[in-house]
């Protein structure tokens, strides 16, 4: 009969219980459990906090809300920079303005005075010209009042 050969029991480690685990402590060599505080672990302080020293770059991350909120930003800065530089560009050279005076003269009225200095434009038009030119609030006008009116056409 042949005799098979008992193979010794292995022991296995066992795992530590949850409780030891959790609390950040490890069984030491000879099976105790063994604190942090007893492998001379130090718990960080605020005094033994790590800083960084004069001269050397802290390298800052952004969480991927921060690059959005980043990214709308620098849209807005260069939509705004777009805005005021398409106001301040100029179309080209300015035609120079001409602007007449009259003398206001017994029974004129601005719808007289802008229809013999209108030529093609409408009336309407020239009287609210001479009327901001001049910074009227109403059509009532002064015999002898002097009236800033846009060059007559023609």
């Amino acid at each position: 009969m042949s005799t098979m050969a008992m193979k010794s029991p292995v022991s296995v480690p066992s795992r530590a219980p949850r409780s030891v685990a959790a609390s950040g402590a490890t069984r030491g060599t000879d099976g105790r459990v063994v604190r942090a505080a007893e492998r001379g672990a130090v718990r960080a302080t605020e005094s033994s906090a790590i800083r960084p020293t004069e001269g050397s770059a802290v390298r800052m991350r952004l969480t991927r809300r921060g690059r959005i909120v980043l990214a709308v930003l620098a849209a807005l800065l260069a939509f705004g920079i777009a805005m005021v530089a398409d106001q301040a560009m100029a179309s080209g050279p300015a035609d120079p303005v001409v602007h007449g005076t009259v003398y206001v003269a017994p029974g004129d009225s601005l719808w007289s005075i802008a229809s013999d200095v209108a030529g093609d434009r409408d009336v309407r038009d020239v009287i609210a010209q001479i009327e901001q030119l001049n910074a009227l609030t109403s059509s009532e006008i002064q015999v002898g009042q002097e009236l800033i009116v846009p060059a007559a056409d023609g």
